[in-house]
């Protein structure tokens, strides 16, 4: 029998934000790998992003510094090849500023091609936006008490 996986959605990752017309931006991914191809990534929520130019593209394992803001809303990203770096329209919702808080745990491991990502990195990064993003360990939801 199949399992069924449920995709993170934006309350798993995005804890609380100030105003969200002016923490994020809407907007399509491009593929800025001129040489590799971008896998598609079928739950994007989460995922780093940085600036290349004027586009907005995924940040790759060795680009954690460089990380300017996440995925927080949007259809799967489709595989890109170089060649088509714009071949879809699919808008994506960006916390790009803060005031904004997100679950650390709930940020991806590894990049779209399966590296790994240095999680203190994009902490760091995410921090020192100039309005920062808060990144905290957000307390499970199950609790025991003690009689």
């Amino acid at each position: 029998m199949a399992t069924l996986t449920k995709k993170k959605v934006i309350g798993d990752i995005l804890k609380a934000e100030w105003d969200k017309g002016y923490c994020r931006v809407s907007t399509v991914l491009k593929n800025d790998h001129a040489s590799a191809v971008t896998k598609e990534v079928t739950d994007p929520v989460g995922y780093p992003i940085k600036m290349d130019g004027t586009d907005y593209v995924l940040c790759q394992a060795t680009e954690e510094a460089d990380c300017i803001g996440i995925i927080v809303e949007g259809p799967t990203i489709e595989e890109l090849d170089a060649a088509k770096a714009e071949a879809t329209d699919n808008k994506y919702a960006l916390l790009v500023r803060g005031p904004a808080r997100i679950a650390k745990d709930a940020l991806p491991t590894t990049d779209s091609e399966g590296a790994s990502y240095t999680t203190a990195t994009l902490v760091t990064a995410l921090e020192a936006l100039n309005v920062p993003v808060i990144v905290q360990v957000v307390p499970t939801k199950s609790s025991t008490q003690a009689t």
